[in-house]
């Protein structure tokens, strides 16, 4: 798949918008340039899709165009933001927020590695910093008295690039005039820059050097002279031609101007270790993106510390799916509810997930057994509450220590309800971490079927506790 490859199942645009662009020697011919994505960030492309400069013919492409487009490319032109989701959500009580998510990781990460290797053939990428880059949000819930901050800050190619050369950012005062710090930007600038980021740089890997400012801050910067981010801000749709225009003859003038110009030509020479080397950064890249990926993973599983309602219910709905290999389903009927079935359609468990900022109470294991009553079960059909409890307490160990009380672990133990808290099936994650799948759906089947009380787990160990008693245990 390359960098424009389209989502599987949408169709590609054959329109004229989408014809195929041929990469030129930029030193004697127009370059071929692809803005991409435009129609994502509200920016109507111009009839026909493409626009044509002194220095370069401009082709727009379409989110979910199906065709490699970027190595036929001298550059690309990408808006931030077009990969971000952003949604309305609720807690329960009726406070709304807003969540902001990826559209499609796999998409993205196959478009990260892509980018990353058209820089490394030469070409350039400017990203459009077109709105304030969210680097986290915040959840709240029990009617808006309560919160917890969920990162977001790699969900857009944007923001992934910045991660990797180490630039962090912050949000400055809306609607900020830019002055350029480079003269080949000063007519872009003038007409389009209005920053809502400011740049961090020190950290940061490669070469940084400023292209525009407001108050001394960064806001405008190219890393090697070949990755831009450029503050740009606009008020009407029809300005897309316009902006890759004015972005496209500001780079290509500055790249000419301050690099030493290698004509693509002269790549057709290749050194016996340039194989090596080329396949060695494929080989890290390819094994640096796998990383990051399976970090997010885990991140997204810690949320069920600071999660509660449908939110909860579909992060650990995902944990037994996708970590212990179960058939988990979330209940349409009851926000909170999921069932655990076989290869038969039967019933095997059912769960009651809470959040809540206070402890167990006899409430929840009533609700967990009406759960189970409803669905015509009886006693004997296991049946699981996974309290989010103490939500307030911002420590894990802290929420470790967190206890249930002695009458709610006898009256599960009657019940067959097992209490598991969302920190204890995190560290039984832990220690399943080493086994293979169907060691860890033989496991946790086992304590599920190990009749009620509570599953107690720490660092290296896990008991279900029948009483108070039993704490010694642990």
């Amino acid at each position: 798949m390359g960098l424009f490859d389209s989502t599987p199942g949408i169709p590609a645009d054959t329109s004229s918008a989408n014809k195929k662009p041929e990469k030129k020697d930029v030193e004697s011919e127009k370059q071929q340039v692809i803005a991409y994505g435009f129609e994502a960030a509200d920016l109507n492309p111009p009839s026909g899709g493409e626009c044509e400069t002194k220095d370069a013919n401009i082709h727009f492409i379409n989110f979910f165009d199906s065709a490699d487009y970027y190595k036929n490319a001298n550059g690309v032109i990408i808006p931030s933001g077009i990969f971000d989701k952003i949604e309305q959500r609720g807690d329960g009580y009726g406070h709304v927020y807003s969540t902001i998510t990826c559209k499609d990781y796999d998409m993205v990460y196959e478009k990260e590695k892509q980018l990353l290797n058209h820089l490394k053939d030469g070409g350039w990428i400017c990203f459009l910093v077109t709105d304030t880059i969210i680097d986290s949000y915040t959840i709240t819930y029990a009617y808006g008295h309560n919160s917890a901050i969920k990162s977001c800050n790699d969900t857009d190619l944007c923001k992934r690039l910045l991660n990797i050369y180490g630039i962090s950012r912050k949000s400055i005062d809306v609607n900020t005039q830019v002055s350029a710090k480079r003269d080949e930007f000063i007519p872009l600038m003038r007409e389009f820059g209005i920053a809502k980021n400011s740049f961090i740089l020190r950290e940061a890997k490669g070469t940084p050097t400023v292209l525009a400012e407001v108050a001394g801050s960064p806001v405008g910067l190219t890393i090697n002279g070949n990755l831009f981010f450029l503050p740009i801000h606009y008020t009407r749709a029809s300005d897309a031609k316009k902006i890759a225009e004015a972005v496209t003859g500001a780079i290509i003038k500055y790249r000419k101007d301050r690099a030493t110009f290698v004509p693509l030509w002269i790549k057709d020479l290749k050194f016996n270790s340039e194989h090596s080397i080329a396949a060695e950064i494929l080989k890290l890249e390819s094994a640096l993106l796998e990383q990051r990926q399976m970090a997010q993973v885990f991140d997204e599983y810690k949320t069920i510390l600071v999660t509660q309602s449908d939110t909860l219910r579909n992060e650990v709905a995902s944990i037994l799916k996708d970590f212990f290999g179960l058939n988990a389903v979330p209940m349409n009927e009851n926000v909170e509810d999921i069932k655990i079935i076989d290869g038969h359609g039967q019933i095997q468990f059912l769960m009651e997930c809470k959040g809540t900022n206070s402890g167990v109470t006899r409430e929840y294991i009533n609700q967990t057994d009406s759960f189970r009553e409803r669905n015509n079960l009886t006693i004997t059909i296991p049946a699981i509450l996974m309290i989010n409890n103490e939500k307030k307490i911002e420590s894990i160990e802290k929420r470790q220590s967190t206890k249930v009380v002695n009458d709610q672990i006898k009256k599960a133990v009657s019940d067959n309800i097992l209490i598991i808290r969302t920190i204890d099936l995190l560290f039984l994650m832990k220690q399943y971490e080493s086994l293979g799948i169907s060691e860890r759906k033989d496991g946790i089947k086992k304590l599920f079927n190990s009749g009620g009380g509570w599953l107690k787990v720490n660092d290296t160990e896990h008991h279900i506790l029948k009483s108070i008693d039993d704490v010694s245990a642990l």
